[in-house]
């Protein structure tokens, strides 16, 4: 049987209501991450690229450019 819409609007939905409560729930909970342990290990190839291309040097050889820099400083402006 399907409800009218009269009927519809005011009969109880249980599944809305705990859907609503499942929610408030979920985004009113504290979670602690303090005991959360983070553990990055790079990629292989980012020590590889890092190793060969350390950002001192990289840096320095762009700055050495004038036409680089000059086009740096116009996207900045």
């Amino acid at each position: 049987m399907i409800p009218n819409g009269d009927e519809a609007s005011t009969s109880h939905n249980v599944f809305n209501e705990c859907l609503e409560d499942a929610y408030f729930e979920a985004s009113t909970s504290f979670h602690d991450l303090s005991n959360v342990h983070t553990y990055y290990q790079p990629y292989p190839h980012e020590k590889k690229w890092t190793k060969d291309h350390p950002l001192h040097k990289i840096i320095a050889e762009a700055l050495k450019d004038t036409d680089w820099v000059s086009a740096m400083q116009e996207e900045l402006d």
